[in-house]
């Protein structure tokens, strides 16, 4: 059943540690064929031939996707795999399954979900969590242990249990890094002679030269070894060549020119189906009746998609039509906010983007190019460039890369719309306008107004807390240690013991019951109302935009519950906020 592998380091099929759900042995196959005829038959390696892997939008049948990479990675692992006789089955399933987790628009698609997914999301880890659960409405392909961690273990850091794992890892780089440079070329972003000399004379002078090389030096290094190894020097130039890239082509220039436009479409993708989850196929409906998180389920069904069917799903929610748009939702003037791409273009081009890093970050010129200290991580010597050329930025410590946009988005921890207006407001563009139905400004009046009365507690919580009243309180907090410059910055305050101090408060403010209720501050019943906060310490809860959302109460004496919470509100949803998010920002200053 093990074919003709005699490599004694080999995988063989009947040594597998098998599958989740056994099954009966096929009279034909061997385990590891049967797996590589799951994966190639799988939806999801179909959807392959219309996901992105390294240039969005490009212009020309001949470059690389996600599939054709895919090829390409099992044609290289299958010939180390057959010279170093290896099983050549095993080595195709888990190149054939790698890539099956990843994102519409390549790691542009990735990066973004990652960043507002709230378990986070990574492609390698996606792409086991299709082979077990998405695929076949639910009951995954029932692969063995061996492909699955080959699958899981293909990323840089990863370490296969199998050599067949550890040939395709190699492999997916000595592929990708070559029909890149290819496609790089082009694309016309770059030529063969503008690849560093100090690695193309070890690795080769052509796509071709290189792919001979590096396969052949594998071949030889780990001939009758249990590992398989690249020569030092080789190995060097590979990974020297692999930054160059990410400098060049992967985190600037074409590759990314339409970078933003599609993390723009995910985001509002996102925020639409967590709103409207009804909206979901019925089998991502069955997995959050048998208990996923509606997060976790919602990020499925995105990964999922193709480019071509996330533009779909976009212009369709969008009603966006022939150069024409407008709003599927007005949830806020910043959600769901479609802006045409000669717009995003022309804010982009108008804002010169050493001008807005260097509004952050201390530039010094050398040569072309601009350097400074890293805003995105703590180093001490300079590895941060900004290109004027290029309009981009990239720090070769921590790989953070883009354009001006992306820049204000990392920095200021921005949405899409929040940055494009930041800049437009900067360079005099005038972003469109959105036409309000009725009902539509109705909502967004209505959030305005909670927002309004929430400030105001704040500001009536923060002066309790100095007043004789909240003393209590005020020993409190600094017998934790906090300081008044602390209390000051954040916010805190007191609630009074009596509990409809607040509420008359913003009865005497001219605040009617029925906003008052949607606040959540306060309960209005027949018999009267009442403070949900009273004889408590406050904690002011912000946005982003440091707009109190609402409140979290910690009670003075025994009383319960010890701690507090806002419901759930217009303006205030628990799994889309964290006490001190405005602060993920560099500086802000106290409400009061």
């Amino acid at each position: 059943m093990g074919g003709p592998v005699t490599q004694p380091f080999a995988s063989l099929s009947r040594d597998t540690l098998g599958r989740d759900v056994p099954e009966e042995l096929c009279p034909i196959r061997p385990e590891y064929q049967r797996d590589r005829d799951r994966i190639l038959h799988s939806k999801a390696f179909r959807r392959l031939k219309h996901k992105t892997q390294v240039f969005l939008a490009p212009e020309g049948d001949h470059y690389r996707t996600r599939l054709t990479h895919t090829l390409e990675v099992s044609q290289i692992a299958r010939t180390i795999a057959k010279s170093l006789r290896l099983n050549e089955s095993l080595t195709e399933a888990v190149a054939l399954g790698h890539d099956l987790g990843h994102t519409p628009f390549g790691h542009s698609g990735e990066a973004i979900l990652d960043k507002i997914c709230e378990d986070g999301f990574a492609h390698y880890r996606q792409s086991v969590r299709v082979v077990e659960l998405l695929e076949k409405k639910g009951k995954g392909l029932n692969l063995t242990k061996e492909v699955r961690d080959g699958i899981l273990n293909h990323r840089t850091s990863g370490n296969p249990a199998t050599l067949e794992g550890h040939v395709v890892r190699l492999s997916d780089k000595i592929a990708y890094i070559n029909h890149d440079i290819d496609d790089a070329i082009r694309a016309r972003i770059l030529t063969e002679e503008e690849l560093p000399r100090e690695y193309t004379d070890i690795l080769g002078h052509s796509v071709r030269e290189r792919l001979n090389t590096m396969i052949q030096d594998i071949i030889f290094n780990s001939l009758g070894k249990p590992q398989i190894l690249m020569s030092p020097g080789m190995e060097t130039a590979m990974k020297g060549l692999r930054t160059w890239m990410f400098a060049h082509v992967y985190r600037g220039g074409a590759a990314k020119a339409e970078e933003g436009k599609a993390q723009q479409l995910i985001v509002a993708l996102y925020e639409y189906y967590m709103k409207h989850v009804d909206q979901l196929p019925e089998e991502f409906l069955e997995m959050m009746d048998r208990g996923e998180k509606k997060e976790r389920v919602v990020c499925d069904y995105i990964a999922g998609m193709s480019d071509s069917y996330a533009i779909d799903q976009f212009e369709e929610l969008s009603c966006r039509r022939r150069g024409r748009y407008r709003r599927y939702d007005i949830q806020s003037k910043e959600e769901f906010m479609y802006y045409p791409e000669d717009i995003v273009e022309e804010v982009r081009t108008r804002n010169d983007i050493v001008d807005i890093v260097s509004g952050y970050v201390k530039l010094t010129k050398k040569g072309s190019n601009y350097f400074g200290l890293c805003p995105f991580h703590n180093e001490k010597s300079p590895s941060f460039s900004v290109s004027p050329s290029k309009q981009m930025y990239y720090c070769f410590g921590c790989g953070a890369g883009g354009n001006a946009i992306t820049f204000v988005m990392e920095y200021e921890n921005y949405t899409f719309p929040e940055a494009l207006k930041m800049l437009a407001d900067r360079a005099g563009v005038k972003l469109p306008e959105v036409e309000y139905s009725k009902e539509a400004r109705a909502q967004a009046d209505l959030k305005s107004a909670i927002l309004e009365v929430n400030r105001k507690a704040a500001n009536y919580f923060y002066y309790q807390l100095k007043s004789p009243q909240g003393q209590v309180g005020y020993k409190y907090l600094t017998g934790r240690g906090l300081t008044d410059e602390t209390i000051r910055r954040f916010g805190l305050g007191f609630a009074h013991k009596t509990s409809d101090d607040l509420y008359r408060y913003l009865k005497q403010q001219g605040y009617q019951d029925s906003l008052l209720k949607e606040t959540g501050l306060v309960f209005v019943e027949e018999r009267g109302a009442h403070d949900k906060f009273w004889n408590r310490v406050m904690f002011p809860i912000m946005d982003v935009n440091n707009r109190v959302i609402g409140f979290g109460g910690r009670v003075m004496g025994d009383g319960t519950p010890k701690y507090l919470n806002s419901p759930e509100t217009k303006v205030f949803d628990k799994s889309r906020n964290l006490y001190g998010l405005n602060y993920a920002r560099t500086s802000r200053e106290g409400i009061c």
